[in-house]
């Protein structure tokens, strides 16, 4: 036999659905429900458990107007004044202190009359030793100092050797002398004669005065001295 075109099957019939699948539906289907509500509490006891293991971030609390710093005091707002200096009680009212010292004359003139001639007498190189405990002490060295005047052709000269010794003070603008002791002798010659000698003397004459640093000038009855500083502490 050999082969031929096939035969056409003939058409089967639909099979009926099994009646077992319809009824287990309902089932699986309320099974899964209750699952997702499971998960759901799940999910959400986790998160909450999250949350209450966080540590809350402390908040600085911003200083209030009673925690800043405190306001100064009265006391220590307000400048405190200095005392005024009381004044200075060292200075001596009774000796001016810039008297005080070693001076030389380098101007001496005296106004005098001699055998009857009104002369002035000039003459320098005097020591005036000013101390600060209100004595004072004129040299005149042991060659003396020699006072001359020339009038109508004659020279006078008054020639003054020793010391002069005194207490002094000050007051009114004047030097004020007390208690005067002299040792010398004072010799007098007219063109080259002698024609007197006696023994030294002090003037007790209050002399007007005027101290400038190292100038000092003083103005008696019948003299003018101006003398130069030569140190601020006698010796």
């Amino acid at each position: 036999m050999h082969p031929g075109s096939p035969h056409q099957p003939p058409p089967q019939q639909p099979a009926q659905p099994n009646n077992q699948v319809g009824a287990a539906l309902p089932v699986l289907v309320g099974g899964l429900v209750v699952l997702l509500i499971i998960g759901i509490i799940a999910a959400a006891m986790i998160i909450s458990s999250g949350l209450e293991n966080d540590d809350p971030v402390p908040v600085a609390a911003s200083p209030t107007a009673s925690q800043s710093s405190p306001a100064p005091s009265a006391s220590s707002a307000a400048p405190q004044e200095s005392p005024s200096p009381e004044p200075s009680t060292s200075e001596d009212p009774r000796h001016d202190s810039c008297l005080i010292g070693t001076w030389r004359e380098t101007s001496h003139e005296t106004d005098t009359t001699i055998d009857g001639v009104r002369v002035r007498l000039r003459s320098s190189g005097a020591v005036q030793h000013f101390r600060a405990d209100g004595t004072l002490q004129v040299r005149y060295g042991d060659r003396g100092i020699n006072a001359r005047a020339k009038v109508n052709n004659r020279t006078y000269e008054v020639i003054t050797t020793g010391r002069m010794d005194y207490n002094w003070q000050t007051g009114g603008g004047q030097i004020l002398y007390s208690n005067a002791r002299a040792t010398g002798t004072v010799i007098w010659r007219q063109s080259g004669r002698e024609t007197g000698r006696t023994q030294l003397s002090g003037s007790v004459d209050p002399e007007r005065y005027t101290c400038d640093g190292n100038s000092l000038l003083q103005i008696g009855p019948t003299w003018t001295i101006e003398l130069q500083r030569i140190n601020s502490a006698p010796q």
